[in-house]
């Protein structure tokens, strides 16, 4: 997946939910409101093999993971939606 298509398929996935989308080709990286409360920045790691996600909460605090898990996935459509799914729905509760 590239960062065009990681692009497109966060933008739906949260539809309503996001807003303010920014795409840096040359980061390979998405980034976005959730909620209209923080930002996530979901980008193409160098190996192409693999995606990281970091949420924002203001300038001094990000979160890589959660309960010990990083925000990470295969670079994949289903990876990907299981990760928006299942590690952000556990951060969000």
């Amino acid at each position: 997946m590239n960062v065009d298509q990681l692009y497109d398929l966060i933008k739906d996935y949260y539809g309503y939910k996001s807003q303010f989308f920014s795409l840096y080709s040359k980061g390979k990286y998405v980034k976005c409101i959730l909620y209209n409360s923080f930002e996530l920045k979901c980008g193409i790691e160098e190996n192409e093999k693999s995606i990281k996600a970091v949420i924002k909460i203001n300038d001094n605090v990000e979160i890589e993971g959660f309960l010990d898990q990083k925000f990470s996935s295969n670079n994949n459509e289903s990876s990907i939606k299981q990760l928006l799914q299942r590690d952000f729905i556990l951060l969000l509760k």
